[in-house]
């Protein structure tokens, strides 16, 4: 969804001011009380557009987020180094 935000918003000004009316302005308490908001799912495999523009408004708002993946792949046969576990999804990738 967000990747389409992004292809009908050319400018970083349109993209953030759609964020805002969708769910931004719960960060700032718009007319009630701030609220905390989970983003997730928001990566990407390309420094494209839309990764410019998300990094910048979760920047300007002071977003904080999280990465931390279970499994152990990402497909069949695509290791995922971000995970928890190993391939096998029964040791743990990186043991302290």
């Amino acid at each position: 969804i967000m990747r389409l935000l992004v292809a009908s918003f050319s400018s970083y000004e349109a993209f953030a001011a759609d964020l805002d009316a969708c769910w931004g302005f719960l960060l700032r308490g718009d007319g009630a009380e701030a609220a905390p908001v989970w983003l997730n799912e928001f990566g990407t495999g390309d420094l494209d557009l839309y990764w410019s523009h998300l990094t910048r408004y979760m920047r300007e708002h002071e977003m904080d987020f999280a990465y931390w993946s279970l499994n152990g792949i990402k497909q069949v046969g695509m290791s995922e180094t971000y995970g928890l576990l190993t391939d096998n999804e029964s040791s743990v990738r990186n043991p302290a």
